[in-house]
């Protein structure tokens, strides 16, 4: 395969630029995600990786700002009684952030995949299976998959790793994600021009450009006035996280973090009134993880 495989994008939903800010006005932003140890921060242009915390980079591109936002992987398990639950609640904090915020647009999102891996292990299967959830299929026409780590193979084993990126084409995950115009992308070299190409050729798509993208779980949560839990992302994580517990006999973090991750009675009744609206501390609820990052409103 060549360094990009293209289909052709589904036409998008959001809304168009020009009909809600004049450009000039907005910033636009791409998000990098996949499981932690992709490679995520090199194709970021950053200089480091933060294990539980979303890292921002602030750039300029034809103009415009762009902030490049590199967020952590879902891994079970993790140290100081972090779960995937506070991860997801990172992330949809930011992405819910940006939605309500006019200048900052959401052009695309990068998802990389760590090329060396011999195969989709649960981890991996785990971070694609959510990443569908947060995203849904109406915004892949703004996603890149990003194969990376190529300049760690030497050349006896860079066949069976092109065999292997031909493989996950056909992963049932990957193939939705390139049938609603997800383009895939490898990234040969080290260098930081050559990630800072990938993000321009995503950001340099006619629908990246000209449309604010819509995420299922920024629709989930503030169009339709869900808390996380009743997300499709959210109703993922707690089932993935249901079995991990039984596998790790009850683990007790695990189960701590599944009894408060759920939606609390007085918000459910004012569903049920049909007056709730969308309220930060009600979505989310407590989290373990400390946010240094800054936000969109910032």
């Amino acid at each position: 395969m060549g360094n990009m495989t293209s289909v052709r994008p589904g036409r998008p939903p959001s809304t168009k630029q020009e009909e809600w800010l004049p450009r000039e006005m907005f910033k636009l932003s791409c998000a990098v995600m996949g499981p932690s140890g992709a490679g995520k921060s090199t194709e970021a242009c950053t200089d480091r990786v933060e294990d539980v915390t979303i890292d921002l980079e602030e750039f300029t591109f034809e103009g415009h700002g762009l902030i490049l936002v590199d967020t952590p992987g879902f891994d079970v398990p993790r140290k100081h009684g972090i779960t995937d639950i506070d991860i997801l609640k990172q992330i949809s904090r930011w992405l819910a952030k940006c939605y309500r915020n006019p200048s900052m647009t959401l052009a695309g999102i990068i998802y990389v995949h760590d090329i060396t891996d011999d195969r989709l292990d649960s981890t991996a299967l785990r971070n694609l299976s959510l990443f569908h959830e947060i995203c849904g299929s109406d915004a892949f026409s703004q996603v890149t998959i990003l194969t990376s780590k190529w300049q760690q193979l030497g050349e006896a084993v860079r066949g069976p790793a092109e065999d292997r990126e031909t493989e996950l084409l056909s992963n049932p995950q990957w193939k939705s994600m390139t049938q609603h115009g997800a383009e895939v992308n490898s990234l040969r070299s080290a260098e930081s021009n050559a990630a800072r190409d990938v993000v321009i050729s995503l950001l340099s798509r006619p629908q990246a450009r000209e449309y604010r993208m819509k995420l299922k779980i920024q629709v989930e949560l503030i169009d339709q006035n869900r808390t996380l839990p009743q997300t499709g992302a959210g109703r993922q994580l707690k089932s993935i996280l249901k079995n991990t517990a039984k596998r790790e006999n009850n683990n007790p973090v695990l189960r701590q973090a599944l009894a408060q991750f759920r939606t609390p009675f007085s918000v459910r009744w004012k569903q049920f009134l049909g007056i709730y609206r969308f309220n930060e501390d009600e979505a989310f609820g407590k989290e373990t993880v400390v946010r240094s990052s800054p936000s969109p409103n910032a």
